[in-house]
């Protein structure tokens, strides 16, 4: 799903579309508006905070309404919720949702939100409000009443693609409607990626119910997959090289493929419960593939095993 959800946004809106959100004071508040913000750390929001001052002491952060109140996927599952990747869905997010024991909005102690000791925490909005309220109030280093924080849409893609993190990903799925129709709503989102593959693939036929791949209900083969990477690659392979690949051995494709030295793999993993999937291409071949197991009682490390010597037979038979 991942494939699908980034390519629709590396081609709407674009490959050099920035993200732009949107800080700004008025008396005793800071409204937030504009685009989101998946990837905006706790480190960030400091800095902000830093640039940022108004004539009275700040008491509250409004933001703006651009999703709808629907925070989970349809068809996930409630075990998931547990974790970070699974947050709600929401635009205004710092650290993606995630904290660290005894956390505190004056503590300038950061963490990657994906640390082992980070936990979820799905009150966004007061993570978020109570972080930029205090360092606001206790920073005396600008006059600025006015911030635009801008986010690369490539910088988020790489970000969903190598290290496949939901998150991200439903946040941008969500997004795709909003910058469409002026609301983010997942199941408007799943009509444009519908339409979008049509109109690039012709094919139409496909169930999606989520951005990230989280959910069972979605129903994609691997013919399709195959096909669609083959032919993102014959027209503009600038989205596969945001994909993990083996000659670097980065993100979800790390410790996979270390014994392959004559080709490049780039490939897009997929992991649930009882399921594994790689789809991607090899580069030097260019030779598009897509290979699942379902209903499997296999561990995910034994489902990625028998996946990678599946697809290293075929490439000795190259």
């Amino acid at each position: 799903m991942k494939l699908l959800t980034g390519y629709a946004l590396y081609s709407i809106p674009g490959r050099d579309y920035t993200l732009r959100t949107i800080f700004n004071i008025n008396d005793d508040k800071i409204h937030v508006s504009g685009d989101p913000t998946p990837l905006l750390t706790l480190e960030d929001l400091y800095k902000i905070s830093e640039n940022l001052r108004g004539k009275q002491k700040i008491n509250s952060v409004e933001f703006e309404k651009i999703f709808d109140n629907n925070y989970y996927g349809r068809g996930w599952s409630m075990d998931d919720v547990k974790f970070c990747y699974s947050q709600k869905i929401e635009p205004y997010t710092v650290n993606e949702g995630c904290i660290y024991d005894n956390y505190m909005p004056e503590s300038h102690e950061f963490h990657n939100p994906h640390d082992s000791n980070m936990f979820p925490y799905n009150a966004h909005r007061k993570l978020f409000s109570d972080f930029l309220i205090y360092n606001v109030n206790n920073s005396n280093n600008s006059i600025n009443d006015n911030i635009i924080y801008g986010m690369d849409i490539k910088k988020i893609l790489k970000h969903m693609e190598v290290m496949s993190y939901n998150f991200s990903a439903e946040v941008m799925f969500k997004y795709l409607s909003y910058v469409k129709n002026g609301t983010g709503i997942s199941s408007e989102s799943s009509k444009i990626i519908k339409n979008f593959i049509e109109k690039f693939y012709g094919k139409n036929d496909l169930y999606i119910a989520d951005g990230s791949g989280l959910s069972r209900l979605n129903l994609i083969n691997t013919l399709f997959l195959s096909e669609f990477v083959n032919k993102i690659y014959r027209q503009d392979d600038g989205f596969l090289q945001l994909l993990p690949d083996s000659r670097t051995g980065n993100g979800t494709l790390k410790n996979r493929f270390t014994d392959i030295k004559n080709y490049t793999i780039r490939a897009k993993t997929g992991t649930l419960d009882h399921c594994s999937l790689l789809s991607g291409i090899i580069e030097d071949k260019n030779i598009s593939f897509s290979i699942s197991i379902n209903n499997s009682n296999l561990s995910e490390n034994e489902g990625e095993l028998k996946i990678d010597k599946l697809l290293k037979y075929r490439i000795d038979k190259l």
